[in-house]
């Protein structure tokens, strides 16, 4: 006998309670938004001065900075304040209020009413037992995030940091964790010691995606080194800082020269100065294997904003200031010097395709007509070049 089988769809039947248990145990129970789908019906109740069940005030809870831009706070303090006095079970509420304040902790008012909560709920889960008594015992919002700065200072490490954010129920995305954390960027990195100290900073670094946010921080850590001369003998802690400020922003007078905006002149000459020297002794150390030249050109790194080396067209190494173009090669031959108005890095990175390696080298790096100054290095070539550079304005440092 033929049987018939039905295809029954059991998700109909499958219980309220059990749908919301399987939802729950997907998402992180520490930081877990709730529904927003409900929000802006909500705010409509809160508007028309609908009142809210408990349930509704608590969902209201997670979203005060969305309350104020309704300019609905007053309606929303009077609806909690009236749920408080009934219910002494409020957990998630305060849960919620401090989710908002740290998004707004400028707030004397939601921090009041964190307190509020506080003061009335009876029943107590981890993390925000711990925090309780430090809420109630705050004077005001401000004392509160003097606690919370103090409380991220004495940590040593990032995965520290990490870890006492969870234990207070705090996101990286939270407006005061983001504040707390580049204020302590900015003392940290002054005050780099050691390989821990710059690993500690290295990590808050790469946890920020906008640069833009770190760029005070890079500020001040290149003005602590305004007063070196000489970058050869960095603590390698201090170098790998100087490499990390490289990597996020690349060159201020380079192609990514856009991203060192609002950074001033001063702590951009600082960096310049460092790659400038690493350049230096790159390649008349390392490339051209020639220490003379390495210690002759140290000399004058303090004018050069940017240094290129382009080996395919006779190693050739591109020194430029503001108003002159000095070219030397690895091979030792003969300095070529022009003014930036007729050749610059930028004219040689424009004309890589348009020239050949031989034409490039002979009619442009190599082009005595437009040299301002064509010397090869012959005895005594150091004193000679000293004396022709100072008839530009350019003076030996050391």
């Amino acid at each position: 006998m033929q049987r018939d089988y039905y295809n029954f769809d059991f998700t109909k039947y499958k219980p309220k309670k059990l749908e919301r248990m399987a939802k729950a145990v997907t998402v992180d129970g520490y930081n877990a938004l709730p529904d927003t789908d409900k929000v802006t019906g909500l705010l409509d109740k809160l508007r028309n001065g609908i009142e809210l069940r408990t349930s509704e005030v608590k969902i209201l809870c997670y979203f005060v900075t969305i309350i104020k831009e309704e300019a609905l706070f007053d309606r929303f303090s009077s609806a909690c304040q009236h749920c408080f006095g009934k219910h002494d079970r409020l957990y998630y509420h305060i849960k919620g209020l401090l989710h908002s304040y740290y998004d707004d902790i400028i707030d004397p008012e939601l921090f009041r009413l964190l307190q509020l909560g506080i003061e009335r709920n009876k029943v107590w889960k981890e993390p925000l037992a711990s925090l309780k008594d430090v809420i109630l015992n705050s004077e005001n919002h401000t004392s509160f995030f003097r606690f919370l700065y103090g409380y991220f200072q004495s940590f040593k490490t990032f995965e520290d940091i990490q870890n006492g954010k969870d234990q207070i129920l705090m996101k990286e995305n939270h407006r005061i964790y983001i504040t707390i954390i580049l204020r302590l960027l900015e003392e940290w990195m002054v005050s780099i010691k050691s390989l821990e100290d710059f690993t500690l900073v290295k990590h808050i670094v790469n946890s920020f995606k906008d640069y833009n946010a770190l760029k005070r921080s890079f500020e001040k850590f290149l003005l602590t080194q305004k007063y070196r001369q000489d970058f050869d003998k960095l603590p390698i802690y201090l170098e790998e800082m100087f490499n990390v400020i490289g990597e996020t922003l690349g060159d201020p007078y380079g192609q990514n020269k856009i991203k060192w905006q609002g950074i001033t002149d001063e702590a951009k000459k600082v960096f310049t100065l460092w790659k400038t020297q690493k350049k230096i002794g790159r390649f008349f150390g390392e490339i051209a294997g020639d220490p003379i030249r390495l210690n002759f050109w140290k000399k004058y790194s303090h004018y050069f904003y940017r240094i290129e080396y382009f080996e395919k067209y006779d190693g050739a190494i591109l020194m430029e200031t503001d108003k002159h173009l000095f070219i030397e090669f690895a091979k030792m031959g003969a300095l070529h010097m022009y003014k930036t108005k007729n050749l610059s890095i930028n004219n040689v990175e424009r004309n890589t395709k348009g020239y050949s390696r031989t034409n490039m080298v002979s009619l442009v790096l190599k082009n005595k007509i437009i040299a301002v100054y064509y010397k090869s290095h012959t005895h005594g070539w150091q004193e000679t070049f000293q004396w022709e550079f100072e008839t530009h304005g350019y003076k030996m440092r050391g």
